[in-house]
C-alpha cells in the first residue's frame, strides 16, 4: 500500500547491481515475439472494459508516472477517488487477464 502523494510505478526503480532489461547473457535468446503480441493483445482487449477515465487514470499513473494528487488534479477527482479507482482497475485488470490467459 502507498501513502498518498507517492508516486506508483509498474517496474521497481534500477538499483546497482541489477541487469538492465537489454542486457543478455551468453546464450539468452530474447523475448519470445509472439507471447508479447499475445500479452499486448490480451491487455489491450481487458483496457477496453474500462472506461475512458479509468484508463486515462492508469496511463497517467503507470505510463506517465504521476502521482496520485498529479493524477487527481489532471482528471478533477478527490485524490481517495484516485487511490480507489487505480486499486479497483487493477483488481479487475488482473481478473480479466487471468480469465484469458
Amino acid at each position: 500500500m502507498t501513502t498518498l502523494g507517492t508516486r506508483i510505478t509498474a517496474r521497481p526503480a534500477h538499483t546497482a547491481g541489477t541487469r538492465q532489461s537489454g542486457d543478455r547473457r551468453v546464450g539468452e535468446t530474447g523475448p519470445n515475439p509472439f507471447s508479447q503480441a499475445m500479452t499486448r493483445e490480451a491487455l489491450q482487449s481487458a483496457l477496453s472494459l474500462f472506461s475512458a477515465q479509468e484508463r486515462r487514470i492508469l496511463l497517467l499513473c503507470f505510463f506517465g508516472q504521476k502521482t496520485q494528487a498529479e493524477i487527481s488534479a489532471a482528471v478533477g477527482v478527490p485524490e481517495e477517488d484516485v487511490r480507489q479507482i487505480i486499486e479497483h482497475t487493477l483488481s479487475r485488470l488482473h481478473a480479466e487477464l487471468v480469465v484469458t490467459t
